[in-house]
């Protein structure tokens, strides 16, 4: 499934030629809403709505619209907006691109672990099954990482 957190990227207007402009998806784009992310919510919640309805091009062209909108400040977000494109790319059969977008997915959050899941994923896919071994041991130490810092937190 499809993360569904919120955040955003500006170099994908035409990566893997898929032209924003022709998405199927269109949210209001007023300039208040732009610059607070909402536009970026609202094509990566229609891009989610795509990809559970099995359409993956239209849930790429959605991601990349939010993507387009998301604040570059919000890592974690951009990070799963390029997780969730990538999930949508591999679906279409594209592993290659879908490593491509999970490279920027680790890039914005190196600490997001279901980014890394996915990659294994991917890798796995293309069989390279010691690339996927060794990312799913960066995955298990960075969880095991984190959730020693979290235990300590109510």
């Amino acid at each position: 499934s499809l993360v569904s957190h919120s955040q955003g990227m500006r170099h994908t207007t035409t990566l893997f030629g898929i032209e924003p402009n022709l998405a199927p998806c269109q949210p209001d784009t007023d300039t208040r809403l732009q610059k607070s992310g909402t536009v970026s919510l609202l094509f990566k919640q229609e891009g989610i709505q795509y990809f559970q309805q099995k359409k993956f091009l239209a849930s790429v062209r959605c991601f990349t619209k939010a993507l387009l909108h998301q604040p570059q400040s919000q890592h974690r977000e951009m990070s799963i907006l390029y997780t969730n494109r990538s999930f949508s790319f591999f679906k279409l059969s594209q592993p290659h691109h879908a490593l491509f977008d999970i490279e920027f997915a680790l890039e914005w959050d190196h600490s997001f672990s279901k980014a890394y899941l996915r990659k294994a994923q991917y890798l796995v896919s293309c069989g390279e099954y010691g690339s996927a071994a060794a990312v799913l041991e960066v995955s298990c130490r960075i969880t095991s990482h984190s959730s020693l810092h979290t235990s300590h937190h109510l």
